[in-house]
């Protein structure tokens, strides 16, 4: 059985605020399914910038949109890809003491997200709902691309978001403290709330640009 990297996992004890300063970005070393960028690829993000990943997001609408700007970031900062994922929508619950808002299945090629608390979010603070997507598709790409341990890959979250966006913008804000973030957002007004359909619903068009890594 595979191991789970879980991803934004709010507790009654989170992680406080941290100092994105001094977190230093890893070097990422090559794993199964994980491949250095490509040298056309280096030339095109030394091109880029923080202004590059901002009109990017700005124009993306959908979580494969979204996706694309991610694997952008991790790209050119990490140097790293991982071709073929897959994106998995599920319920998997909300308690009163914290939720998952989701998963990488370690070894395989799933990211899956809690439909449940995604939902919560568009309906109770929905001007957070875009860096909330942003910020849980980030964390479990970077566990995909070898970053498996939760702390380190939390930083290393925090870190990209600022040097991507800048401190001020939601996506850097939800990396350095999710938890307070959406700890009361998040939340059941009373006791457990169960998930509603066990059925996962793949989200069409992810990785799309992955196709010629696989080809």
């Amino acid at each position: 059985m595979q191991g789970q990297a879980r991803c934004c996992e709010v507790l009654p004890l989170d992680l406080t605020l941290m100092d994105v300063k001094a977190v230093d970005l890893p070097e990422v070393p090559v794993t199964p399914g994980v491949s250095p960028i490509a040298p056309e690829r280096a030339k095109e993000c030394a091109e880029g910038g923080s202004q590059t990943y901002l009109a990017k997001y700005a124009k993306a609408r959908t979580l494969p949109d979204l996706f694309e700007v991610v694997k952008d970031i991790v790209e050119c900062e990490l140097g790293r890809h991982r071709a073929g994922l897959m994106l998995g929508m599920v319920d998997l619950g909300i308690a009163p003491q914290g939720f998952v808002g989701a998963y990488f299945v370690v070894g395989g090629n799933a990211i899956v997200v809690n439909r449940q608390a995604m939902g919560m979010v568009e309906s109770r603070s929905p001007e957070l709902l875009k860096g909330y997507r942003f910020y849980i598709l980030l964390h479990e790409y970077l566990h995909a691309v070898g970053i498996i341990d939760e702390e380190q890959c939390r930083a290393v979250a925090a870190k990209l978001a600022q040097r991507a966006f800048g401190g001020g913008h939601d996506v850097s804000r939800i990396a350095s403290d999710f938890g307070a973030m959406f700890r009361y957002i998040v939340a059941p007004g009373y006791g457990f709330i169960p998930p509603e359909d066990a059925r996962i619903e793949l989200i069409p068009g992810f990785d799309r640009s992955s196709v010629t890594y696989i080809q």
